[in-house]
């Protein structure tokens, strides 16, 4: 089979790159709106890029039937700051409840039962309840395609503080078993860690 994705209109082609680009972590973001609303979303388009500096990259996706951004991207613009909490398995649903769409107004924290937490050099909160979590500053943000459903903005992140939960650690290493990363697949399929091997 071959795909042209110029044949096809753009969800098929998303379809295809998330059945195809997986396990893909959770990035998910809380910010603060200019107004002081906490955000909190999840985004798996979403890597490292750099050790020296930190730096991360997450691809936040224009909305497919408004003419506004979404919350998440409107509210680094606007702060040029952000935290980027890990998902283990144990808080998938509460995860999937900040994936919704709701207006700006709403406090997704609130939402889904988690507690927001001060960070120590950016303005908008963490998440209490997840194991790990970075907090970043906007370097910069580049669009992708056109302003058409289906592009994307792509943010890249300085990290300037990782907050690791004690009970994660292996010394000075993250034992992955005890994160319990929850991996993104296509559709409402996920995956967790179920054997980890050396290569």
């Amino acid at each position: 089979m071959i795909f042209d994705p110029s044949d096809h209109p753009y969800r098929k082609t998303y379809h295809l790159m998330t059945s195809l680009i997986v396990p893909r972590p959770v990035a998910w973001i809380s910010t603060v709106s200019a107004d002081g609303v906490n955000n909190l979303a999840p985004y798996s388009y979403f890597t490292g890029v750099s050790s020296n500096p930190p730096v991360l990259a997450v691809s936040i996706a224009r909305r497919r039937d408004k003419p506004h951004v979404k919350d998440t991207l409107a509210n680094i613009r606007d702060t040029g700051f952000f935290a980027v909490n890990s998902v283990p398995v144990s808080l998938g649903n509460a995860m999937v409840v900040t994936a919704q769409d709701e207006p700006p107004e709403t406090d997704e924290f609130s939402l889904a039962g988690l507690t927001p937490i001060s960070c120590e050099k950016i303005s908008c909160p963490r998440i209490k309840e997840s194991p790990a979590a970075m907090e970043c500053k906007m370097l910069k943000w580049v669009d992708v395609g056109e302003n058409h459903p289906g592009s994307s903005v792509l943010i890249l992140g300085e990290i300037l503080l990782f907050h690791l939960d004690d009970g994660i650690m292996d010394g000075d290493r993250i034992n992955l078993s005890k994160l319990d990363p929850l991996g993104r697949l296509n559709n409402n399929f996920y995956t967790r860690l179920s054997e980890i091997f050396e290569l």
